[in-house]
């Protein structure tokens, strides 16, 4: 059984990568959550950010 996650609540919070340890595209190895879409090649929710245009699956990010 998995559970929902509710991505929404993570808007405006600051993430990092899980386990990774890569920066993000901005270079900053923390983020702030701009918004949550829809990962065009993946189908699942992902993260877009207020540092960079990029997008991450949620996933792969926690709450710092």
């Amino acid at each position: 059984m998995t559970q929902e996650v509710d991505y929404q609540a993570y808007i405006g919070k600051q993430v990092c990568k899980r386990r990774s340890g890569k920066p993000f595209k901005s270079g900053e190895k923390i983020n702030t959550v701009k918004g949550v879409v829809n990962h065009p090649q993946l189908n699942i929710p992902a993260f877009t950010f207020v540092e960079d245009e990029s997008y991450v699956e949620c996933r792969k990010c926690h709450l710092v």
